[in-house]
């Protein structure tokens, strides 16, 4: 057990020291596009990861526009080859959506990735542009609904799903594919977005220690997940995919779902998305 406590410790300390360095370095474009954004201290800004895949975004964009008009989706590209950013870029021009590809990530570990990206963009992007309000929401995590992340944000610093861990006791962190703040109560704060590995706590649990155990869970109005059960046009499947407060449905590895029963799951995600946005 000491052992793997002090595993935990230099775990948590290279991962810290490795994100240090990654949120230094420098994207390219990144004055040009803080520019074009302009004054954001009266907007709210929606940061998606991106991450290979550019139907996610496609759809995420006109979801977005269609369920949360007051959000301005940013598209954050964390994808490694050249040609799949090039083909975000695409997408995000389609929709005259601002677009910022980060520099290459270090990390293979698809959770230790996210929670970069996550810091980079807190540090670079969110710090210097300073919006009213800002979410992180997963590249297909799709609104189906108006969203109330605004309203519970008017009294409180942050929103989301709470996730408990299943060994630790009263530790708890927001899942970050649907994590929304309000910028004014955590501007002075030191946000840690990768997981922590001694509470078992995936990617934002390092917040537990910057903001959450500092908040009054029980005063919090948060969203909650909620069960949801989608039959294939077919009717031979029955697919529950993750849905928050009736307002957002998490498809779920959207950069590495594969074959032939990916492909139904994704038809049918998809066309529930599709029929909210045409009702």
């Amino acid at each position: 057990m000491a052992l793997k406590g002090v595993q935990n410790r230099f775990k948590r300390y290279r991962n810290a020291l490795v994100s240090y360095w990654f949120c230094r370095r420098e994207a390219p474009e990144l004055h040009t596009f803080l520019q074009s954004l302009g004054d954001a201290s009266g907007r709210n800004l929606l940061f998606t990861i991106a991450f290979r895949e550019t139907w996610t975004i496609d759809l995420l964009a006109r979801a977005v526009a269609r369920h949360m008009p007051e959000w301005t989706l940013v598209v954050i590209d964390n994808s490694r080859e050249d040609a799949d950013r090039a083909a975000i870029a695409t997408v995000a021009r389609k929709y005259e959506l601002p677009y910022l590809g980060l520099p290459a990530n270090p990390e293979w570990s698809p959770n230790r990735s996210h929670g970069l990206a996550l810091n980079w963009t807190w540090r670079n992007v969110v710090r210097a542009l300073r919006p009213h309000r800002f979410g992180f929401i997963d590249h297909d995590c799709f609104p189906i609904a108006a969203t109330p992340f605004l309203r519970h944000l008017e009294k409180q610093p942050v929103d989301g799903p709470i996730i408990r861990p299943r060994f630790v006791e009263n530790a708890w962190y927001i899942w970050a594919g649907c994590l929304f703040f309000n910028f004014g109560l955590v501007e002075g704060l030191k946000l840690d977005f990768n997981h922590d590995q001694h509470l078992r706590l995936d990617t934002g649990g390092r917040l537990w220690t910057t903001l959450f155990r500092h908040l009054d869970e029980n005063s919090l109005d948060l969203v909650k997940f909620e069960p949801l059960s989608l039959t294939s046009s077919d009717g031979e499947r029955v697919y529950t995919p993750a849905c928050i407060d009736n307002c957002l449905v998490h498809f779920g590895g959207g950069s590495y779902r594969r074959g032939e029963e990916a492909d139904r799951y994704r038809a049918t995600v998809v066309r529930l998305i599709e029929e909210t946005m045409a009702g």
